[in-house]
């Protein structure tokens, strides 16, 4: 089917071969892959009923397809199918972590819901899930503007925001973010609470994973200003001191962290 080239041939192809796959994790992941391949490949025909439906049997056979579930979100909000949405849309709540993405689709979901009615504890509850991932951002002006009533945003503490704002650099950190994007989130935590050891602590990780001693450096000496026991205030300068010897070669700042 690759060969003769037509797509309807080779999407049916896709579709005659996932029929073929036996039970168990990898041949459902697999037939799943298969489907959506195949219904990459008629996307852009108007056959829109196919195209959901390829998709929704991609889902059913792996329904931890993100891949999937971003590419029937897309047509089912083509197809205006609300309802059907708001269903995928707390399918995919399922599968994200904390941070702007996770957000949004809470952020979209009660959108669904105010327009729908009758569901004023999932609004509630999804439009608090935005509020907190979406804190700090460009996004939390929607938030508002959808909550109406603000009560129903609990009044966040500097405690509230800060521990989102830390959510959100720690799901980053673990994924391999951008390391900008990172710092930017935890230096507005800083902001808010210059005594937050836990942003310290995240930066360190995030510099110690990304290998960048020279920032390393600057944020333990930071951390150090501000930390009360002498204890854990040695510590970090002992590290900070450890760093400009072994990788800096600044001796002068080396006998500084160590007296």
């Amino acid at each position: 089917a690759r060969e003769v080239g037509s797509v309807e041939t080779l999407a049916s192809a896709l579709c005659a071969q996932a029929a073929t796959l036996g039970e168990g994790t990898a041949a459902s992941v697999k037939r799943s892959g298969l489907y959506l391949e195949a219904a990459r490949l008629i996307r852009d025909s108007d056959d829109d009923a196919r195209l959901r439906a390829l998709l929704e049997q991609s889902l059913s056979a792996w329904p931890e397809n993100v891949d999937t579930v971003l590419e029937l979100r897309a047509c089912l909000e083509n197809q205006g199918d609300l309802a059907a949405l708001g269903s995928l849309l707390e399918v995919e709540l399922g599968l994200l972590l904390p941070g702007t993405r996770r957000g949004l689709t809470a952020l979209r979901l009660a959108e669904i819901q105010k327009e729908f009615g009758g569901d004023e504890e999932g609004f509630e509850k999804n439009i608090r899930l935005a509020a907190a991932d979406l804190v700090g951002t460009a996004h939390y002006v929607r938030v508002e503007g959808l909550a109406g009533d603000l009560s129903l945003l609990v009044e966040n503490t500097v405690s509230d925001v800060t521990d989102a704002l830390l959510s959100r650099a720690s799901a980053q950190i673990d994924q391999g973010g951008r390391v900008n994007d990172v710092v930017s989130i935890l230096e507005e935590a800083l902001g808010l609470d210059p005594a937050c050891g836990a942003a310290y602590e995240e930066l360190e990780r995030l510099y110690r994973q990304a290998q960048m001693p020279e920032e390393l450096s600057a944020v333990l000496e930071r951390h150090a200003a501000m930390v009360g026991p002498v204890a854990e205030r040695g510590r970090l300068w002992l590290e900070r001191g450890l760093i400009a010897h072994e990788r800096l070669q600044s001796e002068q700042t080396a006998i500084h962290a160590l007296e």
